[in-house]
């Protein structure tokens, strides 16, 4: 937040002119009328017309500086805001995979929209207002004891017991923004998932209870709202009543001194006015710096949200010539150890198939080599480098991963294909497109009609293809194939991964429990997993002509197949 406070000082710092520049206006209207009355009744020896003049010349000028400080302070207001969001949603997608799923999607969508309109209006919009106050009131008291030192120190007790008793009630206002707050983040965190969910939710009849938990998802915010605002306007009653304490103690300090002869009735009046701004000040402070510091939590939370581990130096590299390379790998999922002492090679522009049971730690495996997740022990090389010294980059430049479930973007192919990256030639698009078989599309490359939202129009092998498409458009040297097959019918399980083996120059890495027998012949190693070891490798001739492991994984599937 500091680096957003110090890229707008460019617009803050012109502001706070701004600020000043109405206040001493303000100010110095409240002194003409006092002299308006002096001089219409002959105390002070001024010219009535000439002091008119001037007052009505200062009003104009304040109105303009009043313009010209709402237009700069929602410019800064906005633009702070903005930059906060740009701030939080880059810092999440700075984030690894495994920390950005510590968090609930809701949460970050929450941060994104509730606690922003809350930091919007009750931290950045407070604190300007709060700044103004503050001036208003160093200002209107410094005036007054030019005027009066007797009305100055009547004020100074009077506010002195307006801000000691009237900031008693604000103990705890945090609090209750805090829960209300939580309360917003749980609502959205779990609408969501019910929108995520609405499959399940009707094919099980849950609509009944899916409704009750979402009337005490919203239930709880509106309660949690009420405490909160119930705590506020608690708050805004007292300063109200501390404030008109302030002001009615100074209009009869002041017509006590006017009385005695002390101060004129202009004074009187000049005094009396700027007594507004020390009581509007007052009461302001009092009823939004409890509510500026319970923004505190919020910012925390954001913080919290977006704790990532500190980048270390990395290498950039474009290839590898010999392999990638597991040492003594083991990793863990909390105390449950699911990889331990993986040793192996994956040579370049080989075809490996990594196949078990579930839970045998197949995919945790793709994800160290796509260096998704970080290893509890061992090393990943690649020819000579260590994987955690490779940067992000050459990763993403190097290896290409097709999970399961694909994303695609509500779009024409073209986008979905390129991921609207302008490097690619329509040809090499084109090339792509019918290398993954998706040859009827072409004449509909850049139709924007043509993928729904979430995809819903297209079959999940239609999916698959266009996500084959994505890695082949990047030219890279590796593709990690995670379970890609699972939902799809025989036939299209077969055609897939046949084009995936038939690619020359890839080093293909796939994880299935789709074992097709011509497919299978095609690889060079399998690989098979066993409560996260390796139990045996070979090619498919090899591991079929003894009783292993994997023959018996084999015979399954064919049985499930037929």
């Amino acid at each position: 937040m500091k680096k957003i406070w110090k890229s707008n000082l460019n617009i803050l710092l012109p502001l706070f002119a701004v600020i000043l520049i109405s206040i001493l206006l303000e100010i110095g209207v409240a002194m003409l009328f006092g002299y308006v009355v002096d001089s219409a009744s002959g105390a002070i020896n001024m010219k009535f017309s000439n002091v008119i003049f001037v007052s009505i010349s200062l009003l104009v000028i304040e109105s303009c500086i009043k313009w010209i400080y709402e237009v700069m302070s929602y410019k800064f207001v906005a633009k702070m805001s903005l930059d906060t969001k740009i701030y939080i949603f880059n810092n999440l997608l700075k984030q690894d995979i495994e920390s950005f799923y510590k968090n609930d999607i809701g949460d970050k969508i929450s941060i994104l929209t509730n606690d922003i309109n809350t930091i919007e209006t009750e931290y950045f919009r407070t604190f300007l207002s709060l700044v103004k106050s503050g001036f208003l009131f160093l200002f209107a008291f410094g005036t007054i004891f030019y005027v009066s030192y007797q009305m100055t120190i009547a004020l100074m007790i009077l506010t002195a017991i307006s801000f000691i008793f009237g900031n008693i009630p604000m103990k705890n206002l945090k609090n209750f923004k805090e829960k209300y707050s939580n309360s917003q983040s749980e609502y959205t965190a779990r609408t969501s998932e019910y929108f995520n969910g609405y499959e399940t939710i009707k094919v099980f009849g849950l609509e009944k209870f899916i409704s009750k938990v979402f009337f005490n998802n919203s239930k709880n915010v509106y309660d949690k709202g009420l405490d909160y605002q119930k705590r506020y306007s608690f708050v805004t009653m007292i300063s109200y009543f501390f404030g008109g304490f302030t002001f009615l103690g100074g209009f009869v300090c002041g017509g006590f001194l006017a009385h005695k002869g002390l101060i004129t009735i202009g004074q009187m009046l000049i005094c009396v006015q700027l007594t507004n701004h020390i009581v509007n000040p007052l009461m302001f402070a009092l009823e939004s710096y409890g509510k500026f510091k319970s923004v505190d939590k919020i910012l925390k939370k954001i913080e919290n949200t977006l704790i990532s581990e500190e980048n270390i130096e990395t290498k950039e590299i474009e290839d590898f010539e010999r392999s990638i390379s597991l040492k003594n790998i083991s990793f863990k999922y909390d105390e449950k150890k699911v990889l331990e002492d993986i040793n192996f090679d994956f040579e370049r522009n080989k075809k490996y198939a990594l196949v078990g049971l579930s839970g045998s730690g197949k995919s945790t495996l793709m994800k160290l080599i796509s260096k998704r997740l970080k290893t509890d022990e061992g090393e990943i090389y690649i020819d000579n480098t260590n994987l955690s010294e490779v940067s992000r980059n050459s990763i993403i430049n190097l290896i290409s991963t097709i999970n399961q479930n694909v994303f695609l973007f509500k779009g024409s192919l073209y986008d979905n294909v390129t991921l609207f990256s302008k490097d690619y030639s329509e040809e090499k698009v084109k090339e792509v497109i019918s290398k993954a078989e998706l040859n009827k599309y072409l004449d509909r490359l850049y139709d924007e009609d043509l993928i729904s939202e979430n995809a819903n129009n297209l079959s999940g092998g239609e999916k698959q293809r266009i996500s084959i498409a994505r890695s082949l458009i990047k030219d890279t040297k590796v593709i990690l194939a995670d379970e890609i097959l699972s939902s799809l019918d025989n036939e299209i399980a077969f055609s897939i991964e046949k084009g995936l083996l038939e690619l020359e120059n890839i080093t293909l890495i796939s994880v299935t429990h789709r074992l097709i027998k011509e497919n299978l012949k095609k690889y060079d190693e399998i690989l098979v997993l066993k409560d996260g070891r390796i139990e045996e490798n070979g090619n498919f001739e090899e591991l079929m002509n003894f009783d292993s492991y994997f023959k018996k994984l084999y015979t399954i599937s064919e049985v499930e197949n037929n």
